[in-house]
């Protein structure tokens, strides 16, 4: 992992151009495979890389999946300090190239979007929801949006009592991470 931003940045603005170009096996689509792949092989350790990868390749519908089957399992507290980090650390993928995706983060947030996934339950759509606020909010270098900053606290709110076991750490996200998104700051998880 490159851990200095403006390098990381300008690695993944390097990707982003060359991409539609790149021979069999370097494509953007290609690196994030191998990448999901492989940090799939290591089990729960390597669950939120794989989940940013799939989510760095446009697959959504895959993480929104992965995070309500989860979501859905009847695992105690400390796994919702799990499936939190996972959440949040998948929602710093980098966006794929414009040329394979269109940006749909902040209508999907908003809801705007619902009706395109109307087969899914509730909390399926929420999680969507949750993880495309949580995806604009992470941008890097962009100023939080008001409004997704917000989504992120009512979608987490609206997930907490519905849990038997992670109210309380949901809810205490629910509380500190619209305030967090909006002083770009790193997204506290209890239970740690």
């Amino acid at each position: 992992m490159v851990t200095d931003a403006l390098l990381r940045t300008l690695l993944v603005h390097e990707a982003r151009r060359t991409s539609s170009r790149a021979e069999d096996g370097r494509s953007w689509q290609d690196i994030h495979r191998f990448l999901r792949m492989h940090h799939a092989q290591r089990g729960e350790s390597g669950e939120a890389d794989a989940l940013r990868h799939t989510l760095a390749a446009g697959n959504a519908e895959t993480v929104v999946a992965m995070l309500t089957e989860e979501f859905q399992s009847e695992k105690d507290a400390h796994a919702a300090a799990h499936w939190l980090l996972c959440l949040q650390y998948a929602a710093t993928a980098p966006t794929p190239p414009a040329q394979e995706w269109t940006d749909e983060r902040m209508q999907i947030a908003l809801g705007a979007h619902d009706g395109r996934y109307a087969e899914l339950h509730e909390i399926e759509r929420c999680v969507n929801r949750l993880l495309h606020a949580l995806w604009h909010v992470s941008e890097p270098h962009a100023e939080p949006d008001p409004d997704m900053c917000k989504a992120v606290g009512e979608e987490l709110a609206y997930l907490s009592p519905r849990h038997p076991s992670w109210h309380a750490v949901l809810g205490q996200a629910a509380r500190n991470w619209p305030a967090a998104a909006r002083k770009k700051r790193p997204f506290p998880i209890s239970g740690q």
